[in-house]
């Protein structure tokens, strides 16, 4: 069971109505990924014979060879395309996605009219791109729909305040330097609301919802699991 169907539960005994803070680290710069663009401008200097010679060897590495994936990452040629290896893509699909950037008119391909929305139409930094990509497809089609499914399940309603398409609008409008500083992320945002906060909650480390599947494998699942996959 999705630990959130649990939570609406819970919540549904005492409301009928519940806000989310969903939105707010996609529009405002809240995840270690988004850092992980700015560290990667870095190897926007690597000359492009290096590159080829990184990429061919990541190529030739076994699927399941360790670090495979990083050299891959590390040899692409634009910030949005090592943002899209990064997220983990198949090479062929992030080749489509970078290329839909660039040419919404379809003429790239099955997959170039179909995701062309997942940017901004016009050149823009790629952090802002990062911002853009994650709201529309990992927060629409991830996120949202575990939260609504959940909570509907439960006879709750779940309503997210960040995603009012007036603030969304506002929030890409801001440059990626003031919602990043200092290594941490939803700067600007805390600067607007954090005396509404208590002090704790401004310094407390940023925590996911992970389900622990590895602690689960191997304790209250283990038997589980064995009796399933060893069975004829």
């Amino acid at each position: 069971m999705y630990p959130d169907a649990d939570r609406s539960e819970f919540a549904r005994k005492h409301v009928k109505v519940a806000l989310s803070g969903d939105g707010g680290d996609e529009l405002f710069g809240g995840y270690t990924l988004f850092f992980n663009v700015e560290n990667q401008k870095k190897f926007d200097r690597l000359p492009g014979l290096l590159r080829k010679a990184v990429s061919a060897i990541a190529d030739r590495l076994p699927y399941s060879a360790y670090g495979k994936n990083y050299l891959r990452m590390l040899s692409r040629p634009t910030g949005l395309d090592r943002f899209l290896a990064h997220r983990g893509l198949p090479y062929f699909l992030s080749r489509q996605f970078a290329a839909a950037r660039v040419d919404a008119s379809g003429r790239g391909g099955f997959f170039a009219p179909r995701i062309a929305g997942l940017f901004f139409a016009r050149r823009r930094d790629v952090l802002s791109q990062a911002f853009y990509f994650e709201t529309k497809a990992t927060l629409a089609g991830d996120m949202l729909v575990k939260v609504d499914r959940m909570s509907m399940a439960a006879s709750l309603e779940v309503r997210s305040p960040l995603l009012d398409h007036e603030l969304a609008e506002l929030a890409m409008s801001i440059p990626p330097d003031l919602k990043m500083r200092n290594g941490r992320g939803k700067a600007i945002f805390l600067d607007a609301v954090g005396d509404r906060l208590p002090p704790k909650l401004l310094t407390l480390p940023k925590k996911g919802f992970g389900v622990p599947l590895a602690k689960w494998y191997r304790t209250s699942l283990k038997t589980f699991l064995w009796d399933h996959f060893v069975e004829p």
